[in-house]
């Protein structure tokens, strides 16, 4: 008998040599049945005596016998020769066309939400970058700014504020807010309700602010406040004058220790004022509280400013903070005036301490007030804002300008003569009280030596 040459087989030995099928091989002679080309190789020609492996692109999709091999569909790849399955596009890369030997790598730093992209477009920013479009590059998402996976436009955070005026390509002007309520999380450059200006800053004309963070419209009863200030302002100037009628030395102790205690809660209240100006966040009473002791630190909010001047802004702002002082002794003058027509009328003296008086207990706020305009904090966008009105620019505007000389006024008009006068009096208080007129003139400085004993006189500084 003959043997079958390679390429064919011979069922049972009986037959004739038939020629392999295509999709089967037999490299040797004298076999009675072909071999299915193995996985990942293909053959279609008859009497074959060996495959051939599926070339870069393409597979036998895990089966034998292959006739031809599949191309990789698009989102998939064959590196080599002889795949046995194409595999998806890793994370980071794509593939738009069938029969792809390598997925393409996305480009500008970007990467792809799951594997097997098929498209470009697939191709986004990671989490914590955004896209400049200028350059078709991720870059990093910055402070102030929320990014997630994607291309789309960043949020602005809650408390940051983007000025979508002055962005220019990739760069993105993020300023700090006051606090989280009036910059609420969302689109660039939103505003609580009723809010207008850089980082926020200011109510909309005829807008008063709530404690929400919000503006409101005016209504008819928003002027009440100015109005219950300034009758407030009487009452107060009326007890001033008692006050200035009695000497402590002839109250009982009782009485005394009633006076310097109402005098240090004050002064407490007024630290307690002062710290809504720091850097953090406050929530649940914490709000109310600081914002009704908001009167002892001077902020005028409350007196819905914006209902009487439609514009009132930081400079306005600032100046009626400083003037309040002034406005009340003019106040007081009036009230002991008109008390004076029915009793008999203060003397130069009393005036004199009692006005001491009233600005030693607000010392602390009036100093406070008089250096809001230098305490500046640091923007993302390497700006320096003021801490309490952000939407004006340190040392770089001419509103802060404007703020920094009334600043100065300030300074001259409280912390300096309330420090040089206390310096000077306790420096002297041995040659007045040595002098013939010394009683008056201690007199003149009660408040600063009437809590102390006649040998401690020197605590009064």
């Amino acid at each position: 008998c003959n043997q079958c040459p390679a390429g064919t087989a011979s069922p049972g030995g009986t037959a004739s040599c038939r020629a392999c099928d295509p999709g089967t091989k037999q490299p040797l002679e004298g076999q009675g049945s072909c071999e299915s080309c193995p996985v990942g190789e293909y053959q279609p020609s008859f009497a074959a005596t060996a495959c051939h492996p599926c070339e870069p692109g393409t597979s036998s999709r895990g089966k034998t016998g292959s006739q031809a091999c599949s191309p990789c569909e698009p989102g998939q790849e064959a590196v080599v020769n002889g795949s046995e399955r194409c595999i998806p596009c890793k994370r980071g890369f794509y593939s738009e066309v069938e029969g792809a030997a390598q997925c393409l790598q996305c480009t500008g730093g970007k990467s792809t939400i799951e594997q097997g992209a098929t498209d470009q477009s697939l191709c986004v920013c990671l989490d914590g970058q955004r896209l400049a479009e200028e350059f078709e590059q991720c870059i990093l998402c910055g402070p102030g700014l929320n990014c997630t996976f994607g291309n789309g436009e960043p949020e602005q955070l809650a408390g940051f504020w983007v000025d979508v005026h002055l962005n220019q390509g990739s760069s993105l002007s993020v300023y700090r807010c006051r606090n989280a309520l009036e910059c609420p999380a969302g689109q660039l450059g939103t505003c609580a309700p009723g809010r207008s200006g850089r980082a926020c800053n200011n109510c909309k004309a005829w807008h008063r602010k709530n404690t929400k963070g919000q503006c409101e419209a005016c209504s008819g009863v928003d002027v009440l406040p100015l109005l219950w200030i300034l009758l407030g302002a009487l009452i107060l100037s009326g007890i001033t004058w008692l006050f200035a009628q009695t000497s402590l030395a002839r109250q009982r102790l009782g009485q005394v220790t009633v006076f310097l205690t109402a005098g240090q809660v004050i002064m407490l209240m007024q630290l307690m004022a002062a710290l809504k100006n720091l850097d953090f966040q406050w929530t649940g009473p914490a709000i109310y509280v600081l914002d009704a002791l908001g009167v002892l630190a001077f902020d005028i909010d409350f007196l819905n400013l914006g209902c009487v001047v439609p514009d009132s802004g930081p400079s306005l702002t600032f100046l009626s903070q400083l003037m309040a002082y002034p406005a009340f002794s003019c106040c007081m003058l009036v009230v002991w005036w008109c008390i004076g027509r029915c009793h008999d009328g203060l003397k130069g003296s009393d005036l004199f301490n009692i006005n001491g008086l009233v600005l030693m207990t607000l010392y602390v706020t009036l100093t406070i007030v008089s250096l809001l305009p230098w305490q500046c904090v640091s923007n993302p966008n390497g700006t320096l804002t003021m801490q309490t009105q952000p939407g004006v620019i340190c040392f770089n505007s001419e509103e802060h300008t404007m703020l920094m000389l009334l600043s100065v006024l300030g300074i001259i008009m409280y912390p300096l003569p309330m420090l040089a006068i206390s310096i000077q009096a306790t420096v002297m208080y041995p040659s007045y009280v040595a002098s013939g007129q010394g009683l008056v003139i201690v007199n003149r400085y009660r408040f600063i030596f009437e809590r102390f004993r006649a040998n401690r006189y020197f605590f009064g500084v």
